[in-house]
């Protein structure tokens, strides 16, 4: 029996990890004192290496490139330095949710 339990703990651990994927489109608001932006950020994984654009619909900006995507586990690093940009943010459980910090410049 126990060989057992420890076969289906080692899938169930093998399962959630693998579900951990931020590969896809990614919608999010940005709230500031005065206004509301929408943002998106589109995640796609090219080999080993992640690579991120971004939109700023309500600004008109479209596929803005990003200089690094670094994932690490549940955590998610997306730097703009042409725009002095940095979000951090780490998945939720059920990989449905990031929540994060929006760096520009001062601005948090």
């Amino acid at each position: 029996m126990k060989k057992y339990s420890f076969v289906f703990c080692l899938i169930a651990i093998t399962f959630n990890l693998q579900g951990q994927d931020f590969v896809g489109q990614w919608n999010g608001l940005l709230k500031l004192p005065n206004q509301e932006l929408t943002f998106i950020f589109k995640i796609k994984k090219e080999g080993a290496q992640y690579t991120t654009t971004m939109d700023s619909p309500d600004q008109g900006a479209k596929d803005l490139p990003t200089s690094s995507t670094e994932i690490e586990g549940r955590k998610i690093m997306v730097k703009a330095a042409s725009l002095g940009m940095t979000y951090t943010g780490e998945l939720d459980e059920q990989a449905t949710i990031i929540r994060g910090t929006f760096q520009q410049g001062a601005f948090s």
